[in-house]
């Protein structure tokens, strides 16, 4: 499981460009994970088992986190990041190491991922847990905007083996060229 949040943490690199993204994914990762197991050791249900994980990232989260700050109002920071760094990381430029806060994104991610894959491959769920590992990559595509994350216009088109790309794309139309979405 380590090594698919491993790389499953890749793509937030070009999203913060440094890894304090990757970082921050490593540590939720880790503290999810043990969360799981406390929880599961203890043979908490699904409730309590997220009551705990909330306390947890809220109280662990401050400390672990660089951009964040500290005290009182690292806590206020990460309550409020956990609300808004979702539209946030979908608004503002690149790279997102330059605004505080933005890294509540991927300790998030990796918190909540790694506890839900824990406490499903305890339970015999192993199929699940690797769709569940499917999510981290996802969020840092997803959230990590267009640029940081889009293969070279030339790589997709040679890949696919599509004909208009290149210079001619712009000449030629019809619904295969509309389809695109980086036209």
């Amino acid at each position: 499981m380590a090594g698919i949040i491993a790389v499953g943490a890749v793509p937030f690199l070009p999203v913060f460009a440094s890894v304090v993204g990757c970082l921050a994914v490593g540590y939720g990762a880790l503290i999810g994970t043990l969360t799981a197991l406390v929880c599961s050791r203890l043979r908490l249900s699904v409730l309590p088992s997220m009551a705990a994980l909330a306390l947890v990232h809220v109280l662990v989260a401050p400390w672990l986190l660089t951009d964040v700050g500290s005290g009182t109002a690292a806590i206020r920071t990460v309550l409020g990041s956990t609300v808004t760094v979702w539209r946030d990381a979908l608004t503002v430029p690149m790279p997102l190491s330059s605004f505080s806060g933005m890294t509540v994104l991927p300790w998030m991610t990796g918190l909540v991922v790694s506890a839900l894959a824990t406490r499903l491959i305890l339970a015999g769920r192993e199929v699940l847990a690797g769709l569940t590992l499917i999510c981290l990559p996802a969020v840092g595509i997803g959230w990590g905007g267009q640029e940081a994350v889009r293969p070279p216009r030339w790589a997709s088109c040679s890949s696919s083996g599509s004909w208009p790309c290149g210079p001619a794309a712009p000449f030629v139309s019809g619904a295969a060229t509309s389809l695109r979405p980086w036209t």
